[in-house]
C-alpha cells in the first residue's frame, strides 16, 4: 500500500501540470471588400478543408464601412488581411504590416466616371472630385496623376464610403475601386466610362495576403500554414470554377446585391487576367518590383529618398533553410574540386622546375600525381561532364565507371544519360536542362537518382556550369560534376522517420496524460471535500462512519484506475517478455477454463478451425488477448439469438494470422472506426465496461512485432484478424 501511495503522489503533482493544446487555432481573415470572386482562394481553402488540415479555425470577415484592412490588422481585430499596393504607402508612413503572399500581379483598380461627366483618360480629371475608399490609397492616386502630367493640386482628393449610386448623386466625378455595378447603372439608364491605370504607365500590385509584425514575431507557423492553406485554395478555385461560385452565390449579401452566376463568371474571368496563374506562380512576390514601385514614388517627390523596404517582404524561414542546403552541397562540390585542382597546379608547378635532364624522372612524378589526382576524385566519389549541346555529345570522367558503365557501355549522349535517370526525377532534371540550355541561369544544381548497375539508385548532386558560348551568345558547351549524396539521403530519410515514430509517441502521450488527469480528478475532488467536512464537523458516530465508507469507496476508485494505468503502461513495453513456440487449441482451452462460468451464462457456441497450430508469442499476451475477446464477445452479443465464435488459423507472409469472428451486435465502423483503439473508448454504452480492451489487445500484439486489422457490421458481427510474427 506504502509502494501505491508513492506513486498516487508523484502522479498527482505530475498530471497537474498536464495542459492540453487545443486541435485547431482560431483566426480571422480580413477582406477588403464585399463576398464575391475576387475572394475565391479562401472561400476554397474554407469549404474543402485545407485550413482545417493546417489546424486554422479561420473566419472571413466581408469589409466593414470605415475600417481598413490595415487598421484591422495592426489593431489585432485580425490576425490576417487583404489589401493592395496600398500597403506600401502604409509601411512607408510606419505602420508595422509585411507582405506575405501576393495573389494578383496586377492592380485590378480602375476609375469609373459617368460618361455625362466628359471623362474618358487620365487628363481629364484636372479639375474633377475623386473618391476613394482609404487614405493610404491617396498616395498611389497622386502617383497616377503625376505619371500623366496631371497635378495632384487640381484633383480633389476625398476618402469616404461610396456606393454604385455616389456618382449619380453628385458626391465625387469618379471613384478608384475594383469594379462598380456598371449592370445596375445601366439599367438606370447611366453610362460609365472606365479608365485602367495600367494602361498609363503604372502597374502595381493587386490583391495580397499581410499581417503584423507581431503576428510574424509570435507566431510564423501559423503565418506560412495560413499561406500554404490560401495557395492551395487558389489552385483549386481557379480550376473549379463553377462549384465555387455555386458556394458564392450561398453568401451573405450576394442575393441582397442582385449578383447572378453569370456575375460570378464575368469578375472570374477578371481575376483570371490579374492572377496570371499560367506565367506567374500563384503567390509570387518579387521583392524588385516592390523597390520599383518605391522608386517610382521617389521620383515623383511622393516620398523622401532614404525610404527603406528592408523586412517588408515575409522571407520564410523554410526557403531559407533549402536555399542554405543548397548552397551546402554546392559549397562542398567546388570546395572538393579546388582541393583536386590546387593539388594538381601545385604538383605541375614543381615539374616545371625540373631540369631537362631529369625529363624521366619528372614524367615518372607526372603519373604519380595524376594517380594520386584519380584516387582523390574517386575518393571524393565526384565524377567530372562536358556536355556540347550542339553534338549532344557527353564525356565525363570519375566515379561514372565505379557504377559499373564500362567503355562499351557507358552513356555518351544525353539521349542515354536519361535512360538511367529515375523515372520519378526525369522531369526535374528536363526542367534544370532547359534553363540552361536555353541561357536563362549561367549555372544551377539539382539533387536527382541515377542507376548504379552494381547497387541500385544512387542519389547525386549535379553542379552545372556554362563554359562556352557561340556566336549567338547562347550556351555551346555545359560543364559540371557529380557528387554522390546518397548516404546523405538516406540518413535524412531516417531522420524523418524517427520524427514520425516521435510525433507518434508525443500524440500517445499527451493522450494519455489527459485521460490520466481526468480519471484521478473527480476521486481525488471527491476526497479532499470529504476529509474537508470530516475536519470541520461536528458530527455522530453513525454520519463518520458512512464518510469514512464514501473515503474507502474514492480510494477503492484511485487504486482501480492506478491498476488500469498500470496495464496500460505494462501493454506499451515487451520488456522481460519471453516469447515460445505456443500451441493454439492447448492455450485457447486455458483461457476457457479461466472463464467457465461466463461461457456457460452466455450460451456461445464455439469452434476453431486450426491450420496453423502453434504461434510464437508471449503466453501472458496470449491469454490476455483471447481474455478481452471472449469476454467482449459475451457482453456485446445480441440478446435474441444463439452466440456462436469462430476461431480460425493460418499461415500468411511471414505472419501466422488467427480470425476471431462472431455473430453479436457488431460496430458501427464508419462512425467509430478512428477511435476503436483508443484509450476508454466504448461503443455500445447500455452495457458496463472500461473501453481499454481493444486498445491493450492492440498494445500488446504490436509491442511484439504484430498487427491486428477489423471487420464489423452492425446487427451481423465482428471478425479480428490478429497476425502473429513468425519466428
Amino acid at each position: 500500500m506504502n509502494l501505491r501511495v508513492i506513486w498516487l503522489f508523484f502522479l498527482l503533482i505530475f498530471f497537474s501540470s498536464v495542459t492540453v493544446v487545443s486541435a485547431s487555432l482560431p483566426v480571422v481573415l480580413q477582406l477588403n471588400n464585399k463576398h464575391g470572386f475576387e475572394f475565391a482562394g479562401y472561400y476554397a481553402a474554407l469549404k474543402k478543408g485545407f485550413y482545417k488540415r493546417e489546424d486554422l479555425q479561420v473566419t472571413l470577415i466581408q469589409e466593414r464601412s470605415g475600417r481598413s484592412p490595415i487598421d484591422e490588422v495592426i489593431s489585432t481585430r485580425a490576425d490576417f488581411g487583404i489589401t493592395g499596393s496600398d500597403i506600401l504607402p502604409a509601411r512607408i508612413s510606419g505602420k508595422p504590416v509585411i507582405v506575405l503572399s501576393v495573389i494578383f500581379q496586377h492592380s485590378p483598380a480602375r476609375f469609373f466616371a459617368l460618361q455625362s461627366s466628359g471623362i474618358k483618360k487620365m487628363k481629364d480629371m484636372a479639375g474633377k472630385r475623386v473618391i476613394i475608399s482609404q487614405a493610404d490609397e491617396a498616395l498611389f492616386l497622386k502617383a497616377i496623376f503625376l505619371q500623366d502630367s496631371v497635378s495632384a493640386k487640381n484633383v480633389g482628393i476625398s476618402v469616404s464610403s461610396w456606393n454604385n449610386m455616389s456618382l449619380n448623386r453628385g458626391e465625387g466625378d469618379a471613384i478608384l475601386s475594383f469594379d462598380v455595378d456598371s449592370k445596375k447603372l445601366l439599367a438606370k439608364g447611366i453610362g460609365l466610362n472606365v479608365i485602367k491605370p495600367v494602361n498609363n504607365k503604372i502597374d502595381f500590385y493587386g490583391d495580397l495576403i499581410f499581417t503584423s509584425e507581431s503576428m510574424l514575431q509570435n507566431n510564423p507557423k501559423v503565418a506560412e500554414k495560413f499561406v500554404k492553406a490560401s495557395l492551395d485554395g487558389w489552385q483549386y478555385a481557379l480550376s473549379h470554377r463553377e462549384e465555387i461560385i455555386e458556394y458564392i452565390l450561398t453568401l451573405p449579401g450576394i442575393k441582397q446585391r442582385g449578383i447572378t452566376a453569370a456575375d460570378l463568371r464575368k469578375e472570374a474571368d477578371q481575376v483570371n487576367q490579374h492572377i496570371l496563374p499560367n506565367l506567374v506562380e500563384i503567390g509570387h512576390v518579387n521583392n524588385s518590383r516592390w523597390q520599383e514601385m518605391l522608386n517610382t514614388l521617389v521620383k515623383l517627390n511622393l516620398v523622401n529618398k532614404n525610404v527603406r523596404l528592408d523586412g517588408f517582404v515575409y522571407d520564410s524561414a523554410y526557403q531559407r533553410e533549402e536555399i542554405f542546403k543548397l548552397l551546402l552541397y554546392i559549397i562542398i562540390a567546388i570546395s572538393a574540386a579546388s582541393i583536386i585542382a590546387i593539388v594538381w597546379n601545385s604538383q605541375l608547378r614543381k615539374q616545371v622546375k625540373l631540369r631537362t635532364d631529369e625529363l624521366i624522372r619528372e614524367i615518372e612524378q607526372r603519373y604519380a600525381t595524376e594517380q594520386s589526382m584519380e584516387l582523390a576524385v574517386d575518393a571524393a566519389g565526384l565524377a567530372f561532364w562536358e556536355w556540347n549541346l550542339e553534338t549532344s555529345q557527353i564525356r565525363y570522367k570519375g566515379h561514372i565507371a565505379k557504377m559499373g558503365y564500362g567503355p562499351d557501355v557507358k552513356p555518351r549522349n544525353l539521349a542515354d544519360w536519361h535512360k538511367i535517370i529515375h523515372p520519378d526525377d526525369l522531369e526535374r532534371v528536363n526542367k534544370a536542362e532547359e534553363e540552361i540550355q536555353r541561357g536563362l541561369s549561367s549555372s544551377g544544381s539539382i539533387t536527382y537518382r541515377l542507376l548504379d548497375v552494381k547497387e541500385g539508385w544512387k542519389w547525386v548532386l549535379s553542379v552545372s556550369k556554362i563554359a562556352s558560348y557561340n556566336e549567338q551568345h547562347l550556351p555551346l558547351t555545359i560543364t559540371g560534376i557529380h557528387v554522390d549524396v546518397s548516404s546523405l539521403k538516406n540518413r535524412e530519410t531516417e531522420l524523418n522517420e524517427l520524427t514520425k515514430e516521435l510525433l507518434k509517441k508525443n500524440a500517445e502521450l499527451e493522450t494519455f496524460a489527459f485521460i490520466t488527469s481526468h480519471n484521478f480528478r473527480a476521486p481525488v475532488a471527491n476526497l479532499k471535500s470529504l476529509v474537508k467536512l470530516y475536519d470541520e464537523s461536528d458530527l455522530d458516530a453513525e454520519t463518520k462512519e458512512s464518510l469514512f465508507d464514501n473515503i474507502r469507496s474514492s480510494i477503492d476508485n484511485l487504486d482501480e484506475t492506478l491498476n488500469d494505468l498500470s496495464e496500460i503502461i505494462s501493454s506499451k513495453s515487451n520488456h522481460n517478455v519471453q516469447r515460445e513456440i505456443l500451441n493454439i487449441e492447448k492455450e485457447l482451452s486455458r483461457v476457457l477454463r479461466s472463464i467457465d462460468s461466463q461461457l456457460k451464462e452466455s450460451g456461445a457456441g464455439i469452434d476453431w478451425d486450426l491450420n496453423a497450430p502453434s504461434v510464437y508469442f508471449s503466453r501472458q499476451y496470449f491469454h490476455s488477448i483471447f481474455l478481452n475477446l471472449l469476454t467482449n464477445a459475451f457482453k456485446y452479443r445480441l440478446p435474441n439469438g444463439e452466440l456462436k465464435i469462430l476461431i480460425r488459423s493460418f499461415k500468411d507472409d511471414g505472419f501466422t494470422v488467427i480470425s476471431f469472428s462472431d455473430n453479436g451486435r457488431g460496430i458501427d465502423l464508419s462512425k467509430f472506426g478512428a477511435k476503436l483503439f483508443g484509450l476508454y473508448q466504448r461503443f455500445h454504452h447500455d452495457t458496463d465496461g472500461k473501453g481499454l480492451g481493444l486498445y491493450i489487445t492492440k498494445s500488446q500484439i504490436e509491442s511484439l512485432d504484430g498487427k491486428i486489422t477489423i471487420d464489423s457490421e452492425v446487427g451481423k458481427g465482428t471478425v479480428f484478424n490478429l497476425y502473429f510474427r513468425n519466428a
